[in-house]
């Protein structure tokens, strides 16, 4: 009897623990309402002004946050940050896009990588906080190589996302194909931007 009461304890005990972290977990939700990201978590909600986000990066961090997955977004605010786990990333990230006025892109024209315009990258390295440099030849060793030398060597800790062919062998195709393949068409650049 004194082990049936201990057990039935136990499991009670076990519910009052499991049923509100469970209740926690799937019950995360975000919402992106004008210029809020709100946080649904439980009972609690957050809201974060969405003009305020400086960076969002894929992250795989154990900090405990209204995150389910352990597949996260680290989204970096002027003054604080965030982990959240949003079920779609690219379209959760897309939407946030849309509605931050703060997004600035800049286009430049580097044309060739040596000599390399060092007077356009000191700009750039000091109006941006991110860069994502595109070419139409290989990585390895090529223009956003060149960039990431040049920011390392003058000690810019500006953020490089670098989109150009691998070095790896490309099959036969169209080039639209090939350059979806090698992940230099127009979705995979707009997915490097956005992720960067």
């Amino acid at each position: 009897m004194e082990a049936k009461r201990k057990r039935t304890k136990n499991i009670i005990i076990a519910a009052v623990l499991i049923v509100p972290i469970t209740f926690y977990l799937f019950n995360i939700r975000y919402v992106i309402r004008g210029t809020s990201l709100i946080v649904k978590d439980g009972l609690f909600s957050h809201a974060y002004d969405i003009n305020d986000i400086q960076s969002i990066k894929p992250t795989h961090t154990l900090l405990s946050a209204p995150a389910a997955s352990l597949d996260r977004l680290e989204i970096s605010f002027t003054h604080d940050s965030l982990i959240v786990s949003p079920k779609h990333k690219d379209d959760f990230i897309s939407q946030l896009r849309e509605e931050c006025n703060s997004l600035s892109v800049a286009h430049y024209d580097m044309r060739f990588c040596k000599p390399l315009d060092t007077e356009v990258l000191e700009s750039v390295s000091q109006r941006f906080s991110r860069i994502v440099t595109v070419e139409d030849g290989q990585l390895a060793g090529g223009f956003g190589s060149a960039v990431l030398e040049w920011l390392s060597d003058n000690g810019k800790t500006t953020s490089v996302r670098r989109v150009g062919l691998p070095d790896r062998f490309i099959e036969h195709g169209t080039v639209s194909e090939l350059r979806h393949i090698a992940g230099t068409d127009i979705e995979s650049i707009k997915r490097a931007i956005i992720n960067n």
